[in-house]
């Protein structure tokens, strides 16, 4: 197919990436500009699938929710558990036993949030442990806000 970058202005140098509305379409509607849109995000979206709703996009292990995975987040963790505080996690009813934040910080993939998770993701940033179950990318998880842009 062809397209034409004057489909949609917006998507011609340094922004949005141009989206496919339907991938699963005939593919003779890809060579027609209503066919396609421009990403949710700035600077496009690899790898994620802007078919449906994005909610809460978030970078697995970013537990004090500034964009980034470091030592802080493990701190958070342990904090967290150990001494209350932050009062709440930073997703869904803001407890480790909310769905959405075991997804953003179960570091281990044993579906909970605990002394081990903070001991991986300490391992994995300075000793070449394990990366996070859930991935070093962002990842829609429901309940959470919106925070990462891929």
């Amino acid at each position: 197919f062809e397209y034409n970058d004057a489909w949609h202005p917006a998507t011609d140098g340094g922004g949005p990436s141009l989206v496919i509305d339907d991938p699963y379409g005939e593919r003779e509607s890809w060579g027609d500009g209503a066919s396609w849109r421009p990403s949710q995000f700035a600077l496009g979206s690899p790898g994620i699938d802007e078919t449906g709703d994005i909610d809460g996009l978030q970078r697995p292990g970013n537990a004090n929710q500034d964009g980034r995975v470091d030592i802080s987040d493990a701190v958070t963790v342990l904090r967290y558990l150990f001494l209350g505080s932050p009062a709440e996690l930073p997703c869904g009813d803001g407890t480790v036993d909310d769905p959405a934040n075991i997804m953003l910080l179960d570091h281990n993939g044993d579906s909970r949030i605990d002394l081990a998770d903070g001991i991986g993701l300490l391992a994995y940033l300075f000793q070449g442990g394990s990366p996070p179950s859930a991935g070093v990318r962002c990842v829609p998880i429901s309940g959470c806000p919106m925070l990462c842009v891929p």
